[in-house]
């Protein structure tokens, strides 16, 4: 009896002991009070809008102030190709957002306001963009839980100082926000958020996306305390303002346009160009007939001949070779250009046709 007690003892010390649970990593601020000066309305810095929270009427909002239209970004093909649709469809549309969406509403004209608890962060921009940021310790939702949504799902995490927040599940959609950068839904973020000063906040934004991305994408983003918003203003939407037409005398309320948008436009395939061949296309082109000073500089982008997306805006973009001394763009849609090469193989000028739709030429400057 005692030789069979002590085996079942034996046997009870050398079965698995149940892990215990690991507790949540502690991500509340340790010093809330020390983050009261992260309240009031903050802009992105370069960027301001009118009191209603729209970019001045008649004004752009600097390019290069907005980093997320990625104009800089580190695009593959596919990427590069979403960049060229939001070309189209901003120079040949009068479309209109609903809102910002992320990542963009982090770098827009519209005013953000930070609401900081112990257990809960929370970003609301004036065009009632949104984004809820749990720092109670809890880790990323798991994937089979979550969708994309125009704001993603964020979870954060407070380093001494410093809001650590990482985004998943921010999906792009064109009806909300066509101007948004084309990234596909299994991009991740990581922000980095801290009050450097009394009127000063900093965001260092690490985008991952390998299926749109060459490498990660490093956004730094300032936002200043607004000089003097002392609120939000949440002013109606832009669809119904500019539904207001005049019929007969009376103001009305027009029908909504639900065409929906123009169809992608086919262009002819893309023939591949060593680096060298490119480089014979390379040069400054004084434009025939226009005031003097007036060129188009066309460089090299890897394997492709590229020119500024304006003089405004960074970033390049791309021309696609088709044969024939003969290149297209396809965002600057309807540009394409022909060239007259020398004996060498040097072009020397070219016709063909502006993004406008009309005829131009030009000669390769020395």
């Amino acid at each position: 009896m005692m030789r069979r007690v002590a085996l079942a003892l034996a046997l009870a010390l050398m079965a698995p002991v149940p892990a215990m649970a690991q507790p949540a990593r502690s991500c509340e601020p340790a010093d809330l009070k020390a983050l009261a000066g992260w309240h009031g309305v903050w802009i992105a810095e370069h960027l301001m809008a009118d009191i209603n929270g729209r970019e001045p009427a008649g004004e752009l909002p600097p390019g290069a102030a907005m980093q997320f239209l990625g104009f800089t970004a580190p695009w593959n093909d596919r990427g590069l190709a979403g960049l060229e649709s939001f070309m189209r469809a901003i120079r040949g549309s009068a479309a209109q957002s609903n809102g910002w969406s992320f990542p963009i509403m982090m770098q827009s004209p519209a005013p953000l306001r930070f609401f900081v608890a112990a257990r809960e962060t929370v970003i609301l921009s004036q065009y009632r963009d949104i984004r809820y940021i749990p720092t109670d310790g809890r880790p990323m939702v798991p994937e089979e839980e979550r969708w994309p949504t125009i704001w993603g799902t964020s979870v954060g995490c407070w380093e001494g100082d410093t809001l650590v927040v990482e985004t998943a599940s921010a999906g792009f959609d064109p009806a909300y926000n066509f101007i948004a950068p084309h990234l596909s839904d299994d991009a991740r973020f990581v922000e980095r958020l801290r009050l450097v000063s009394p009127d000063r906040i900093e965001n260092t934004i690490t985008v991952t996306d390998p299926a749109t991305l060459t490498e990660p994408w490093v956004v730094k983003v300032a936002y200043e305390r607004h000089p003097f918003l002392d609120r939000l203003v949440h002013d109606g939407g832009h669809a119904a303002a500019n539904r207001v037409v005049e019929v007969n005398g009376q103001g009305t309320i027009a029908a909504l346009d639900e065409t929906g948008p123009p169809p992608e436009p086919q262009f002819p395939a893309e023939i591949a160009l060593s680096a060298a061949e490119v480089q014979s296309f390379v040069g400054t082109y004084a434009i025939d007939g226009a005031p003097p000073g007036t060129v188009l500089v066309l460089s090299r982008l890897g394997n492709r001949l590229a020119t500024p997306a304006s003089p405004a805006l960074p970033g390049l973009l791309p021309f696609y070779y088709e044969g024939g001394a003969t290149f297209h763009s396809r965002a600057l849609t309807p540009m394409r250009l022909q060239f007259e090469l020398d004996a060498q193989g040097s072009a020397v000028r070219f016709s063909g046709t502006s993004p406008q739709g009309t005829p131009f030429s030009g000669t390769r400057q020395p």
